[in-house]
């Protein structure tokens, strides 16, 4: 899967689960302006298991990862079958 198709993927879920209108970028963190909780940190990261067929270890979980909306994107491509 391309770059460019994994990151709609991971900005429409965002979209979807935040109901944001802003434009979601690669450099857009997560935590500092999305303002995720980490309630809705475990939902994104449960939508991405379904969506991309991942499985995100526990051991694999930090706040790196989650940084921003790239680190996601190079996370799931390092990852995905």
């Amino acid at each position: 899967m391309a770059r460019e198709e994994i990151l709609k993927k991971v900005t429409t879920i965002l979209i979807e689960m935040l109901l944001v209108e802003d434009v979601i970028e690669e450099e857009t963190s997560l935590i500092d302006n999305l303002v995720m909780d980490s309630i809705q940190l475990l939902e994104f990261i449960i939508k991405l298991e379904e969506t991309f067929g991942i499985c995100v270890k526990p051991e694999k979980l930090s706040a790196e990862l989650f940084d921003r909306v790239g680190a996601v994107v190079d996370f799931i491509e390092k990852n995905i079958d």
